[in-house]
């Protein structure tokens, strides 16, 4: 009866459990493996998973056939003597993450298979000498974030390849700590109190492969420290206080590809370099206070493939400094202090693929790529270029990836515009963040394998429609955080693989001109950017409206009171050539109507109070009359007109009173002749026309809507 109260209690706190999902902590009485924990097959063997249970002691019926046991993640504070006596297939064993404090120095007796043993983020701060005493197999030990002060005596365990004791309270380690641990091959005593390594201090350990001591305190590194690492490839020195390094602290260390100490306090490169470094690979300075290189500062690093410099205090490389570098094949130089290279600085490096100089103050490369033949990626942004020769990257006939963006380019420089052997191969340029105003037709010479554009951030507020006409490759372009306005569709003809243009962040005046450019991109299937839609600027209407909601229509929207860029730039041409032609027109017309009918007037004399006058019609009477068509003048005297026939003279003289106001013709035109004194020349037939009187019926009576008929 008592057995099924209890299993009638643990099914009510189970469906309670369910209800509100959170996991309840009940009672030691009620837990049992079988109903807690979850047990499959695996491809090792079967997995017993009592992991993030909230459980305070091991469950009592766990199966006895567990090849893993997990059991991290809970409230397991003391481990007591025989607690897995009775699991003899047990291989793995995770005890990680649980508030443990204390060991039993049998508490894993009868382990006699264990492997694996992950004891970390507990609370340990000893290991009783005898813990390990039956698992003469383990393999793996690990615990790492506990708070140990001195190493675990575990010397006989003489199967242990890794032991971890990271995020612990070391503060010294001696030769006697490792006695007996012949297999081991990975140490990581990081990010402890560690300040000084003395010699031998690793006595013992002939096949540690991976040393790592990193994160401490270390200020001192004593000749001879690691000599008996004979077979180490990978030492982390890195994040310490280091300083100063003894010249034979590396001696005999001839099999280390791998050397770390950046993030210390180094001031120069450190002398013991050149000893017993011969199969150096990979070399990490980065993060000291190094001011300058010399030619002999790695001197004996033949095979060195990776050099980094990085945020150190470099002011002077001196020439021919990479030398004896033959087999390097990446080289970081960025965030220092260098203004100048010499010319000669990089000979000798024939390998080089990649060449860092971000974010120093360059102002000019000169001639420093020549010697780099198989260099792919420059990387010379953040620094203050203005200037790149022509030859710049001749020489460089692998180059695929040159970026310079944030400097003080103010125009494509030929050096990479004009590059002959980066238009065959080059594939990635980047000339973001410069204040470049203009890009014309000529810019680019011809790069047939370009495929990424980037010119984001620059001052850029037009662009030809011709501007990448030889970029049949294109995939991207980024033309955001410009001023640009419109874009002539015509541009996207000739970049047949665009999949991708950057368009945010400009001043896009959203009529005709963006609206066929916009509609010839949706055709194609051309993304506008991912990160952010371009906006409208203008027309005002339109401000602040993405250019999918603003050409969501077919109509496009145009401002009759004003013309774009490109109707201005068609325009212009058409109206000059209008002009001109119309000025040979009438000139034209103009000389052949002189030969025709040739003008003269003649003065006559004056007698008294009068004087002669010669009427010349308009040019539009002329035109009017025909060849037998009489010409009528007006009256002499008061008599009769008299008529005059076209081919004899079509002028006749009258007397003019000077009362006598003069008659127009009917179209309101009225060219004489006023006949000066006698004795005068013959006037020219383009005097100016005779005033007109003021109460002439030709002139508006309102004399706000008076004009000048000429």
């Amino acid at each position: 009866m008592g057995a099924q109260v209890k299993s009638f209690l643990y099914w009510i706190l189970f469906t309670i459990q369910l209800v509100s999902c959170q996991r309840l902590s009940l009672p030691n009485e009620f837990l049992s493996g079988k109903d807690i924990c979850d047990t499959f097959m695996s491809a090792l063997g079967k997995v017993c998973d009592c992991s993030g249970r909230l459980l305070h002691l091991v469950p009592s019926y766990v199966p006895d056939d567990c090849f893993i046991l997990d059991l991290s993640a809970n409230e397991i504070s003391n481990i007591e003597r025989h607690t897995f006596v009775r699991f003899q297939q047990l291989e793995r064993l995770y005890l990680n993450s649980n508030n443990i404090q204390a060991i039993h120095p049998h508490a894993f007796d009868g382990l006699s298979n264990l492997t694996v043993i992950d004891l970390a983020n507990n609370k340990l701060l000893e290991i009783p000498p005898r813990t390990f005493t039956d698992t003469r197999y383990l393999q793996v030990l690990n615990l790492t974030h506990n708070n140990l002060r001195v190493p675990p005596t575990i010397g006989h365990l003489n199967r242990l390849q890794e032991l971890i004791i990271s995020h612990n309270s070391l503060r010294f380690v001696t030769s006697s700590a490792w006695t007996g641990l012949i297999a081991l091959r990975i140490l990581n005593i990081s990010s402890n109190h560690l300040v000084k390594l003395y010699a031998d201090s690793f006595k013992g350990l002939r096949y540690v492969v991976t040393l790592d001591l990193s994160h401490n305190s270390l200020n001192t590194i004593q000749n001879k420290a690691f000599s008996s690492l004979v077979r180490l490839e990978v030492l982390k020195l890195n994040d310490n206080q280091l300083t100063k390094i003894d010249e034979n602290a590396f001696l005999d260390l001839s099999m280390m590809t791998r050397l770390d100490l950046q993030n210390n306090q180094l001031f120069s490169i450190p002398l013991s370099f050149q000893n017993g470094f011969s199969s150096l690979k990979h070399l990490n300075l980065q993060g000291n206070k190094i001011v300058e290189i010399s030619i002999n500062s790695f001197k004996h690093l033949s095979n060195l493939n990776v050099l980094n410099l990085n945020d150190n205090r470099l002011q002077i490389v001196a020439g021919r400094s990479f030398l004896l570098l033959p087999q390097l094949v990446m080289l970081d130089l960025r965030n220092n202090q260098i203004e100048v290279l010499p010319a000669d600085v990089f000979i000798g490096l024939r390998t080089l693929k990649v060449l860092d100089l971000r974010n120093n103050r360059l102002k000019n490369v000169g001639k420093i790529m020549h010697p780099l033949f198989n260099l792919e990626t420059v990387l010379l942004s953040d620094n203050m270029i203005s200037y790149i020769p022509v030859d710049t990257f001749d020489q460089c006939a692998r180059i695929i990836e040159i970026r310079i963006d944030h400097n003080n380019l103010t125009y494509i420089p030929e050096g990479i515009g004009h590059s002959k052997t980066g238009s065959q191969t080059l594939k990635g340029l980047s000339l973001a963040d410069n204040p470049i105003k203009e890009i014309s037709a000529t810019s680019f010479g011809r790069f047939s394998s370009l495929q990424l554009l980037r010119l984001s951030n620059t001052q850029l507020n037009i662009l030809p429609i011709d501007a990448f006409t030889q970029m049949p490759r294109l995939l991207q372009l980024w033309l955001d955080g410009n001023q640009l306005t419109t874009l002539h569709k015509g541009m996207l003809g000739f970049l047949p693989r665009l999949t991708a243009i950057h368009l945010q962040g400009n001043l896009w005046d959203c009529q005709c001109d963006l609206h066929y450019f916009w509609s010839y991109m949706d055709s194609r299937g051309i993304s506008s950017g991912i990160d952010e839609k371009p906006v409208c600027h203008s027309p005002p209407i339109l401000s602040g409206v993405t250019l999918e909601v603003a050409f969501a229509v077919k109509e496009c929207l145009e401002d009759n009171g004003a013309f774009s860029v490109m109707e201005i730039e068609i325009l212009i041409p058409i109206i000059v050539g209008a002009i001109v032609l119309m000025f040979l027109i009438v000139a034209c017309i103009c000389i052949t109507a002189g030969h025709k009918n040739p003008i003269y007037a003649k003065t006559i004399p004056s007698d008294g109070n009068t004087a002669r006058a010669m009427s010349l019609p308009s040019f539009a009477s002329l035109n009017s009359m025909s060849s037998s068509s009489p010409l009528t003048l007006p009256p002499r005297n008061g008599t009769n007109s008299t008529r005059y026939h076209n081919h004899s003279s079509i002028f006749h003289e009258r007397k003019l009173h000077r009362t006598t106001r003069p008659n127009l013709d009917r179209q309101g035109s009225y060219l004489s002749i006023n006949v000066p004194t006698p004795g005068g020349e013959y006037a020219s037939p383009y005097a100016q026309p005779y005033s007109q009187p003021r109460d002439h019926p030709s002139w508006f009576q309102d004399s706000d809507q008076r004009e000048d008929i000429y």
